[in-house]
């Protein structure tokens, strides 16, 4: 009973509450996970719950310099934190040591669960196609084959989390700046994260932001499609809907303007 209860309390502090509260707010995933290993998960739970949404603390950032940003954001990193820690004797080598490999255990874990093949075995579980024993047996296998291909203990110290699903081989990576760029199944950063926003790839093109203006970039990293929309949607069945200023048109994966449209609330371009 006593590790069952052990065991929970883990959860709750180093998943759910950092995972589903933390991240949309502005104490972010990291703080909040810090809250809940220092204090304990009733205070951690607390405290995020009493930062301001996500929305509101990117306003702020968009506002600030990319210095003051870089800057305030670096102060968010968990590793950061337990430096400082371990620099002050409040932390000795072994609790420092043994904190990391928590957080790097962490960033393993999320790196799972954003693989295809972890996304197709719960369908299959979803669907009575797979028994529960069956499923966690194959989910076993899936760890032991992904920790052979990557040290989840370097994606930490490197600051990347993994933000989206892997299409194809190729996930939405994002450094602790905010930066975004694409890794690989083995843990690879495969584009680098200078980007402001990106999405993942559709019709081996990737919706990307820099300077405030989007464009779209191949697998191989290289500017397909000039970064001079104001706002943009991901390609569909070839065709991909922009807008220049108060101009709404439809482009082909050239770039070509193909037709316009009349722009209404239900688009899904991102801001």
């Amino acid at each position: 009973m006593i590790t069952l209860a052990v065991i929970l309390n883990l959860i709750v502090s180093l998943w759910i509450i950092p995972e589903y509260l933390g991240r949309k707010r502005k104490i972010g995933f990291n703080w909040s996970l810090v809250a809940c290993l220092f204090l304990s998960p009733i205070i951690g739970i607390i405290i995020t719950l009493n930062s301001p949404l996500l929305d509101e603390f990117k306003e702020k950032i968009i506002i600030n310099s990319d210095n003051d940003k870089k800057s305030s954001l670096s102060e968010n990193n968990p590793k950061s934190v337990l430096e400082k820690l371990l620099k002050n004797d409040l932390l000795t080598k072994e609790e420092y040591d043994n904190k990391i490999n928590i957080l790097g255990e962490i960033k393993f874990y999320n790196l799972i669960q954003n693989s295809e093949e972890f996304a197709n075995l719960k369908e299959l579980l979803d669907k009575d196609l797979l028994t529960k024993e069956e499923y966690f047996n194959k989910v076993e296998l899936l760890k032991t084959k992904m920790k052979s291909k990557v040290n989840s203990k370097n994606l930490l110290e490197d600051g990347f989390r993994i933000s989206s699903e892997f299409i194809d081989g190729l996930a939405v990576v994002v450094d602790d700046d905010l930066n975004y760029g694409f890794v690989n199944e083995e843990g690879e950063i495969i584009i680098d994260t200078k980007y402001e926003f990106a999405d993942v790839f559709n019709e081996d093109l990737a919706l990307v932001r820099s300077d405030r203006l989007f464009g779209y970039i191949d697998r191989n990293g290289d500017n397909i499609i000039a970064f001079q929309y104001n706002l943009a949607e991901p390609f569909n069945n070839g065709i991909a809907k922009v807008a220049i200023d108060n101009e709404f048109f439809n482009i082909d994966k050239k770039g070509n303007k193909v037709s316009e449209y009349t722009n209404n609330s239900n688009h899904s371009i991102p801001l």
